[in-house]
């Protein structure tokens, strides 16, 4: 027994310097959030040599975002390609596994590995193509361009099989563990009106109840579309281009005139009336931070054979929109503003996916505080006069070891902002002040990252010419 005990207390030890993922990240994005973007890639990669594997991805897709930001490409497509081959190698072994959702009863539920969101995975597909384009290594850039749009075909399929691999492996640790004496749902039933103030509509504890909706980021349509109408080999690249660029404008509704001009260019380059998509500029803007995930405290009274056992506090993750962000940027043309179309809103694509998962994290949270609830009710049972060191050492590690899952990507943008123009005569194009030089012929690509409202603003250029004598990135 004091064995036990002695482990238990090692145990609580252990842990009391354990930090949520929020906590850790925050002096990577308070740095990112001012625009010091040198020094929040020197924290990104110091929290990439941190990490433990179960981390590895996680801080693998914030360092290529961040070293992107710093035109530090070679570095960002290699975190970007060891983000890749980390998804893939997941998605080779079993999705979920028994043994993860066991072990995350007793810990919590960062133990298991971060194997990347369907965002996560689109995105970066999205971010390592500008890379390759940016750097001119348009071979590279094709073979990104259709993995992003495989995975965004995949979204939907994969994410109904995933909650079914989840539901499956969440009740087969659950008859492993010692819930099986617990009134779950009276315990949920008590909590229920607090967990629909905190989560509204999308609050429900069904997990086959899943929602069948794409996650679509039409951002990443759009970027496809306009590679392959640049870099066509053959006619069936163009079609390509066609329809990606279909799809994007559907997805917004058809309300974009940036779609409906790039459809009507690239109709008239597929049936042989030009043979580009003529001398334009468009001007890509990313603008703010993607939401950030915090924990919200509920108390949850257990019922063990009728009896209710001393409220667990439980923490359950909620988003946190990051709202200091520019929402106008003064771009100019022969004294003429440029208006933007919202090509993709990254906090609606996030919010789709947390909403979608979120039944699945709720029971999780609940079933996992309970084992643990469950353990420490007949352990200190079974202590008899130790009972009471039980109890204290036990209520100790459970309030240490019910933190949400807090991991996300948090350098990804909060907006995706897209415009068009002919390029002028005057091939000139002023943004916040500065004035940027264009190409009078082919295509301009003016790239715009403002991550708050008074962070830097970076701006830089590219185009689709195959010179690397012409690269221009800052």
């Amino acid at each position: 027994m004091f064995l036990k005990i002695t482990v238990y207390i090692s145990l609580v030890l252990l842990l009391t310097s354990c930090a949520t993922h929020t906590s850790r990240t925050n002096s990577l994005r308070t740095s990112w959030n001012t625009g010091d973007i040198a020094v929040a890639e020197t924290k990104a990669q110091s929290l990439i040599t941190d990490s433990s594997k179960t981390d590895e991805l996680i801080f693998l897709l914030e360092a290529g975002s961040v070293a992107r930001a710093n035109a530090n490409f070679a570095k960002s497509q290699q975190y970007f390609a060891k983000a890749f081959d980390k998804i893939q190698q997941y998605e080779n072994q079993p999705d979920y596994k028994i043994s993860d959702e066991a072990s995350a009863f007793i810990t919590n539920q960062s133990y298991i590995p971060y194997k990347g969101y369907h965002y996560d995975k689109i995105m970066l597909c999205i971010y390592q193509s500008l890379n390759y384009i940016e750097t001119k290594d348009f071979e590279k850039a094709s073979v990104e361009l259709k993995r992003m749009h495989n995975f965004q075909d995949n979204a939907k399929r994969e994410n109904l099989a995933r909650i079914e691999k989840k539901s499956k492996a969440l009740k087969n640790a659950q008859a492993q563990s010692n819930t099986k004496n617990i009134d779950t749902q009276k315990s949920i039933s008590a909590i229920e009106t607090k967990l629909k103030n905190v989560y509204g509509n999308a609050y429900k504890t069904d997990i086959s109840k899943t929602s069948e909706a794409l996650y679509v980021n039409p951002f990443g349509y759009w970027l496809g579309g306009l590679y392959f109408a640049n870099c066509y080999q053959t006619k069936s690249d163009i079609e390509m281009a066609s329809s990606m660029f279909r799809i994007c404008s559907e997805t917004l509704g058809g309300k974009s005139n940036v779609l409906a001009q790039d459809i009507e260019a690239v109709e008239a380059l597929a049936n042989g009336k030009t043979n580009s998509m003529g001398n334009i500029t468009y001007i890509i803007w990313e603008t703010g931070s993607a939401p950030i995930r915090k924990q919200i405290r509920l108390d949850l009274p257990i019922f063990i054979f009728a009896r209710n056992v001393p409220h667990v506090a439980l923490n359950f993750p909620y988003l946190q929109k990051q709202n200091s962000f520019r929402q106008n940027l003064n771009a100019t043309i022969q004294n003429k503003k440029l208006q933007f179309d919202t090509i993709a809103d990254i906090d609606s694509i996030v919010q789709e996916e947390f909403d979608i998962n979120l039944p699945y994290v709720i029971t999780r949270t609940i079933l996992s505080a309970t084992s643990k609830a469950t353990g420490e009710y007949f352990a200190a049972k079974a202590a008899g006069d130790y009972g009471i060191l039980i109890h204290a050492t036990m209520g100790a590690y459970q309030s240490m070891t019910n933190d949400a899952d807090l991991r996300t990507w948090t350098t990804l943008p909060k907006q995706i902002k897209l415009t068009r123009f002919n390029t002028p005569e005057n091939a000139q194009l002023n943004i916040e002040g500065k004035l940027i030089n264009l190409d009078k012929q082919g295509v301009n690509v003016i790239y715009v990252k403002t991550m708050a409202l008074n962070s830097k603003v970076i701006v830089r250029k590219f185009n689709f010419k195959k010179d690397k004598n012409n690269l221009n990135n800052k």
